[in-house]
């Protein structure tokens, strides 16, 4: 009888420790997709802090408007692209500007920096491009990609998609990556 009941511990034993095994090696990798504010959310959002000491620094920088502004168009290159008939590269520009200056500043700069360069593409979802097999992929007119540098170093990158064709929910997109950046640490 104890040797029935050993064995049916043993057989037990071994059941539980390859389901842990199991778990371990079918594990999913974790995410970069952000979930972090309630407006990163209500679209995909991919967000990464590469220089965590800089970004403090990076904060003042953009409250102080010392900072330098890039917005570029990747446009489709297998379908006509339509998006950038209706999505101007400057109205960005300017809505980006305006959305950082409601931070307001606190005019001090702990650590002078030498440049603070935001590089934004704009970018058009190309439907017809060969590499997107999931209609998963075809589902967004495009997305914003951020990376914000200071002294050429990437400190902190964030894309976000957007869903209308024309843009009209560019404006709310970018006012979340503004809230993103200038949330990070706290």
């Amino acid at each position: 009888m104890k040797n029935k009941i050993w064995i049916v511990v043993a057989i037990l034993a071994l059941a539980i420790f390859g389901n842990e095994i199991y778990k371990q090696v079918n594990k999913k990798p974790k995410s970069a997709k952000a979930t972090r504010l309630d407006c990163q959310k209500t679209a995909v959002t991919f967000e990464k802090v590469v220089k965590k000491d800089l970004i403090k620094n990076l904060q003042q920088t953009l409250k102080s408007g010392d900072y330098t502004l890039d917005v570029w168009a990747d446009k489709a290159k297998y379908m006509k692209s339509v998006m950038f008939e209706y999505v101007d590269i400057k109205v960005i520009h300017n809505d980006i500007k305006q959305k950082i200056k409601i931070y307001p500043s606190n005019h001090i700069i702990a650590e002078k920096t030498n440049d603070v360069f935001i590089d934004v593409m704009v970018y058009e979802n190309d439907k017809k491009d060969p590499g997107k097999k999931t209609k998963k992929s075809k589902l967004y007119a495009g997305y914003l990609e951020f990376a914000f540098k200071v002294d050429k170093k990437v400190v902190y990158k964030i894309q976000i998609d957007f869903m209308d064709l024309k843009g009209n929910d560019i404006p709310d997109r970018i006012s979340c990556v503004v809230k993103s950046v200038m949330s990070l640490g706290e």
